[in-house]
């Protein structure tokens, strides 16, 4: 099978792979391909947690965002991780970043909704 985009890939492999194990093997081959797909990690980052290996999904949730800095809600998922795992420090870190991400994420919409309002009409 050929994917023209990273992103198919990763959807096809979302939609397609129900099992964690599958998705593990199928994401790992991915990131030999892509090695800095960060939406890729982000997804075997899912499929270990699902598997219930909490420090396989941190790493690859952190890996994550070493490629994809703008993906705020991994930082949450950190945050569960880590507080899971015991490590309070770095969840209250994560979940600190998780709410910044989000308000830059809701300043960002009020920009683009306040600009689109701002230009004339083209009726």
């Amino acid at each position: 099978m050929r994917f023209g985009s990273s992103r198919r890939k990763c959807h096809w492999i979302r939609t397609t792979s129900r099992d964690a194990d599958q998705a593990v093997h199928v994401l790992s081959r991915l990131i030999e391909i892509h090695p800095q797909d960060g939406r890729a990690y982000a997804d075997l980052g899912k499929a270990w947690a699902l598997k219930g290996e909490s420090e396989k999904a941190i790493a690859a949730y952190e890996r994550a965002l070493r490629y994809d800095g703008t993906q705020y809600d991994l930082h949450y998922r950190l945050f569960e991780l880590y507080r899971k795992t015991g490590q309070a420090g770095l969840a209250q870190n994560h979940l600190a970043a998780f709410k910044t991400g989000e308000a830059k994420k809701r300043a960002s919409y009020r920009e683009g909704v306040a600009a689109l309002e701002s230009e004339p009409s083209s009726h």
